[in-house]
């Protein structure tokens, strides 16, 4: 199968921050597993996450640890700013066939698929508006407003359950054409 098909380089892009995950990445093995099966068919996978934990052991495939300012506030916001630049980096040395993104309530790579002209795909493996129900009005604001662009600047939108794809529909008129 390696020989029939043009190999693609593809942009992974996740982000997560959990105290849980400081020696082992159990959290995020599906990414591990879907970047090592793409890259066994022979794909260029490079990985763009945060620089937490032991990433580097977790995959055969090639990762790009993101440096952040590991305090509360500024986690997340530095953890995205870092990424956009290291990212536009590397497109300098690859640029990417496909951007895959693991919903991480951010527009950015998107905006990356946008400048290289690539294709996104944008993972949502959960309601990703369950987690902030009981937050205040900025933050949920905030929340949907980076969803919405994120649904709106992806190619491609894919739910993970049927569950999740219905809530998207509900919440953001995120169409069966989208995904």
């Amino acid at each position: 199968m390696k020989g029939k098909y043009r190999r693609l380089r593809i942009f992974m892009f996740t982000y997560w921050h959990d105290k849980r995950f400081k020696h082992i990445q159990g959290g995020p093995i599906k990414f591990w597993e879907l970047s090592d099966n793409l890259t066994k068919l022979g794909h260029r996978v490079i990985l763009f996450v945060p620089k937490f934990g032991k990433p580097k052991d977790q995959t055969t495939a090639e990762v790009i640890e993101i440096p952040f300012i590991d305090v509360p506030f500024f986690r997340f916001l530095s953890f995205q700013l870092s990424c956009f630049i290291v990212s536009l980096v590397k497109v300098l040395k690859v640029s990417p066939d496909i951007i895959y993104v693991r919903i991480m309530w951010s527009f950015l790579p998107m905006l990356l698929a946008k400048v290289v002209s690539a294709p996104t795909i944008l993972e949502v493996n959960d309601d990703p508006y369950r987690g902030y129900e009981s937050v205040g009005v900025v933050k949920k604001f905030i929340v949907r407003l980076i969803n919405r662009l994120s649904f709106l600047l992806s190619e491609r939108v894919l739910p993970v359950t049927e569950g999740v794809g219905r809530r998207l529909y509900e919440v953001d008129n995120v169409h069966k054409k989208k995904r």
